[in-house]
């Protein structure tokens, strides 16, 4: 099992590993994507999500939010 830092969303950093489809906090459910770019953008309803752009999907986060990364 790969080692796991867990962070907000607004911490990640271009070139940050974190897993895509993390299912029950366990990593190795979920694929690593690596972290291409964010932006805070906002929804049609009004509140502001974060979308991280990856080398899979674009992943949509609540901008509370904590993710599971790949530690460095």
């Amino acid at each position: 099992m790969r080692s796991l830092k867990w962070c907000f969303v607004d911490e990640l950093e271009p070139g940050d590993q974190l897993f895509d489809g993390l299912v029950d906090e366990q990593p190795e459910a979920g694929e690593v994507v690596e972290v291409v770019a964010l932006d805070l953008v906002r929804t049609p309803s009004g509140p502001c999500v974060w979308r991280v752009h990856t080398t899979g999907p674009t992943i949509r986060y609540e901008v509370m939010d904590r993710v599971a990364k790949v530690a460095a």
